[in-house]
């Protein structure tokens, strides 16, 4: 079953949401986890993770399975702060003061995690830089014709993960 999800008595499987204590462990988890990673590279395992948010190893295990759920729950939470970001943008009286703070915001998320992923990658792909900023400039325009080339490579999984063991050692 998802994380937060519980079966319902018609067998149909309704979401629900966690109890208080249980979300707020579910947010101590993914803080720690984010402060780790960070510090350390995806080395860690999730028993580290659970000492260092103070929760048992056991609660852990409950809300993700594995490593790799807790890193797309990261990934996922990042995402949902971006959409937040682009509604809140959408609300403002002036479309371009809507703008201007989204781009501001977004600076702040898009400059740090463009730096941070092309220093990451720069021995797998020197030129990745180019590949993030294609997207980002993308996701900027209006309308398009078609799906825009990106201008590098994908990394492979097996990059990404050499350089994230590469840059562990740096964060510390």
């Amino acid at each position: 079953m998802p994380e937060n999800s519980a079966g319902s008595e018609d067998g149909v499987g309704e979401v629900r949401p966690l109890r208080r204590d249980a979300e707020r462990n579910r947010q101590r988890i993914l803080k720690a986890a984010s402060e780790v990673f960070n510090e350390r590279g995806l080395e860690v395992s999730l028993d580290e993770i659970a000492r260092y948010a103070g929760v048992g190893v056991g609660t852990v295990y409950r809300r993700f399975r594995t490593k790799e759920e807790l890193v797309g729950a990261l990934f996922k939470e990042r995402i949902d702060s971006v959409a937040a970001l682009a509604e809140e943008a959408l609300q403002a009286p002036d479309p371009w003061s809507g703008l201007v703070s989204f781009m501001e915001q977004m600076a702040e998320l898009i400059v740090f995690l463009l730096a941070e992923a092309t220093q990451l990658a720069h021995s797998a792909s020197p030129g990745i830089w180019r590949r993030y900023l294609a997207l980002i400039l993308d996701g900027m325009r209006l309308g398009r014709e078609g799906v825009t080339p990106l201008p590098v490579a994908a990394l492979l999984p097996e990059e990404m993960e050499k350089s994230m063991r590469q840059a562990a050692p740096r964060h510390r």
